[in-house]
């Protein structure tokens, strides 16, 4: 009997327990920001719509005020390369946004010191 109760206390603990050690694995979730000459709310859907959709994708928010479109993402699955091929494929310009990127040529140096985004 005592055997048992031991076996039901283990399992009850493994089950209370099982879902925090899974939330403390590394999630492999990155977030990028894209430039895309998007102009209205329809580019907006457009955009958010096709994202949502790539493999890999959690979240799109796309702003056609600031053009950018910032999308959450699961690196094993896409990668900003894909992602951007991807908004290209819908029919607009697109690139990484410079303040994603390694500050470390010429030009993003000289952004530093005029208080650009790196």
């Amino acid at each position: 009997m005592r055997t048992l109760a031991s076996i039901v206390m283990t399992l009850l603990f493994v089950a209370v327990l099982a879902p925090e050690v899974e939330a403390q694995k590394p999630s492999g979730e990155k977030t990028v920001n894209i430039e895309a000459n998007l102009s209205c709310d329809g580019c907006k859907k457009t955009v958010e719509t096709g994202l949502a959709k790539a493999k890999g994708v959690k979240e799109v928010k796309a702003d056609p005020t600031t053009k950018m479109v910032t999308v959450t993402y699961d690196e094993s699955k896409t990668s900003e390369d894909k992602l951007v091929k991807s908004i290209e494929r819908m029919g607009y310009k697109a690139r990484v946004s410079k303040a994603d990127k390694d500050c470390g040529t010429k030009e993003d140096v000289a952004s530093r010191k005029t208080g650009g985004g790196c």
